[in-house]
């Protein structure tokens, strides 16, 4: 799920990635990958989601759930 208001989805993990659209906040989404870019000194988590648009999020911006279930329950909160 969504944590923030607005966020960019990207074609590729990273911020060099092209923005496909934007995911507004409590929209749940499937993660179907999970990876680890570094850039520079930094590194972060991606996640590729499937919904609306097909494209990556960094997991600073999503909360995790153990099934649509739980999260559609903490959405509709």
């Amino acid at each position: 799920m969504v944590t923030v208001s607005y966020t960019r989805i990207y074609n590729e993990p990273g911020n060099d990635g092209v923005s496909l659209g934007y995911i507004r906040e409590k929209t749940i989404v499937p993660v179907l990958e999970r990876r680890l870019v570094k850039e520079g000194d930094e590194q972060e988590f991606w996640v590729l989601t499937d919904g609306t648009y097909r494209g990556w999020l960094p997991e600073s911006v999503i909360k995790l759930y153990d099934n649509e279930g739980k999260a559609q329950t903490a959405a509709s909160q």
